[in-house]
């Protein structure tokens, strides 16, 4: 199941990018107000990547300068669902063509054009990038399931293809700690979306962090604590890992969050530079509060909200 802030019409696109501290305050960025979908920030905080809501171009923002995002990708290098690599320098993300979806790489100095280099009928969604900038962790449809699998994909050649996750229902959502020594990630597997930590690359073990629901992790900057959101709360999790042994504390609710949601609600980050998170806020009409929509089948809704080429 998922909670999607649902609306309809120009006035409820309408979207504004806001920073908002752990106790809920926050304050608008200095951009315009336009249909914003994701934020990705970027490793030194400087810059997000953002999706918009036609799914057919990537979006930089300087978050030190602010101002209007700078159109990234053109044409045939359209795409959807940017990831940073570990420098800062590129984009990962999901490309498709009338035939195939694949992965492709841009530069976001805009030099030279995307590379696309992973192709497969099935749509690839990237979630992060191994802090040696080696591996790429993914989702996409298995070939022996009807769910979401975890994958790795290797960034050099012969960019291998491998299944990491397949455990039943679907995987997603995928991140590392800050020591790349734990991966967190959402799945239903027991029919509710919630939040898992298995070790990396061993995958020796297995815990849930949240509580009745979760989606979108997000690591503190030392490792020593998870964020998610659950339906339209922000919550946190105290985390003490050492190199045999995993806790997780109990899941408190930092505040509520009257923000845009979607499918895999990467539509909000945490910034490394002052912890604050990048949320989308929606604009609604004078009287009206941001309505929610339940969805239960929320890998559909993926496929649905990022449509690709014919599978």
């Amino acid at each position: 199941m998922l909670v999607l802030s649902a609306g309809s019409g120009a006035e409820r696109r309408a979207r504004d990018l806001v920073g908002v501290d752990e106790t809920g305050l926050a304050e608008r960025v200095d951009a315009p107000s336009l249909p914003y979908f994701r934020v990705r920030i970027s490793p030194d905080g400087t810059h997000a990547a953002i999706d918009m809501t036609d799914f057919e171009n990537i979006y930089v923002l300087n978050l030190e300068r602010g101002g209007t995002p700078r159109l990234l990708t053109f044409a045939d290098e359209s795409g959807f669902f940017p990831i940073w690599s570990p420098d800062g320098r590129d984009l990962i993300y999901t490309n498709r063509d009338d035939a195939e979806a694949g992965l492709a790489r841009k530069n976001i100095d805009g030099i030279g054009p995307a590379r696309t280099f992973v192709s497969r009928v099935e749509l690839i969604f990237p979630w992060t990038v191994t802090s040696d900038g080696a591996t790429l962790l993914a989702t996409s449809f298995g070939a022996e399931t009807t769910g979401l699998d975890l994958f790795t994909v290797s960034l050099n050649e012969p960019h291998e293809f491998d299944l990491l996750i397949d455990d039943p229902g679907s995987q997603a959502e995928a991140t590392l700690s800050p020591d790349g020594k734990w991966l967190a990630y959402s799945s239903n597997e027991t029919g509710v979306t919630e939040i898992y930590v298995r070790p990396y690359p061993s995958l020796a073990g297995k815990w849930q962090v949240s509580t009745g629901y979760g989606l979108g992790p997000r690591w503190d900057r030392d490792g020593k604590r998870l964020y998610y959101r659950s339906s339209d709360s922000m919550m946190a999790v105290d985390i003490e890992a050492t190199a045999s042994s995993f806790v997780a504390g109990e899941p408190r609710e930092l505040f509520r969050t009257p923000y845009h949601d979607n499918a895999t609600n990467s539509a909000y980050d945490r910034s490394p530079i002052d912890g604050r998170f990048l949320m989308i806020k929606l604009h609604t009409r004078s009287g009206e509060s941001d309505e929610l929509m339940v969805v239960d089948n929320w890998t559909t809704e993926i496929a649905r909200l990022a449509p690709a080429a014919d599978r």
